[in-house]
């Protein structure tokens, strides 16, 4: 991606758990301290977050250009350097491309229609394009009113029981690769990909309980940036 100004972060500028950019020596990586002083000792449904960068300056002028000017090129551009950070982190854990897929987080069919573009999915394209990972729709999502700006308790209010297979899913056995990356374009609660998470577990429960030699995918989460706090250092958006 040829933004000026931009360049992705290394894997150790963020909290391998919950995205949140971090310093030196600020993560644990095993054990039940595992992760940052924001995450530490929370139950997570995912067990790894990939990113860019910070959600700012120039990552998040693009982001807002692909959403609200439906630049579709932008969008895989971006999509094909989050598949080399996924890359990287894959191969970090002793895994390759082919153990994943991509689930990508859905739009409301609302709002897909007014911005004029599936912005999650155009990511997804450029990850493929990048990587060979298969990009699966597994979820569909009810419209809901805009989060921006939104408290946690909101957010999870607002986002819980919007989210449920695709309609093509429903009756066929839903993918279980070794990793799945459900992809977004900002976290900033973790709210949805909470909702994206509860669903795709939720289809793979029967053929847990009727197979014990199942072994559940692991759930990653991968998206162009993280909100910043309001304290972290570099914070000039007003989030």
């Amino acid at each position: 991606m040829e933004l000026a100004g931009f360049a992705a972060d290394s894997s150790d500028a963020w909290c391998f758990r919950c995205g949140r950019s971090v310093g030196a020596y600020e993560v644990v990586t095993e054990g039940s301290d595992a992760g940052c002083k924001g995450c530490r000792g929370s139950r997570l449904p995912w067990k790894r977050v990939v990113r860019l960068a910070a959600y700012r300056g120039v990552l998040r002028s693009a982001i807002l250009e692909i959403k609200n000017s439906a630049f579709r090129r932008l969008g895989s551009d971006v999509g094909r350097d989050l598949g080399e950070q996924l890359v990287t982190c894959l191969a970090y854990e002793g895994l390759a491309a082919s153990d994943a897929i991509v689930v990508p987080v859905p739009t409301s069919t609302w709002r897909r229609f007014a911005r004029g573009i599936d912005h999650p999915f155009a990511i997804a394209r450029g990850v493929r394009e990048a990587t060979g990972m298969p990009v699966v729709q597994l979820l569909a999502r009810q419209h809901r009113p805009m989060q921006t700006g939104s408290t946690l308790e909101t957010r999870r209010k607002n986002v819980a029981g919007s989210m449920h297979l695709a309609w093509q899913w429903r009756h066929q056995p839903v993918p279980m690769p070794r990793v799945v990356v459900l992809l977004d374009d900002v976290m900033t609660t973790g709210a949805t990909m909470r909702e994206a998470a509860r669903v795709v577990q939720a289809a793979w429960r029967e053929r847990l309980e009727a197979d014990r030699e199942l072994v559940a995918p692991a759930i990653w989460i991968g998206v162009l940036g993280v909100t910043p706090e309001k304290t972290e250092p570099g914070n000039t958006e007003g989030l």
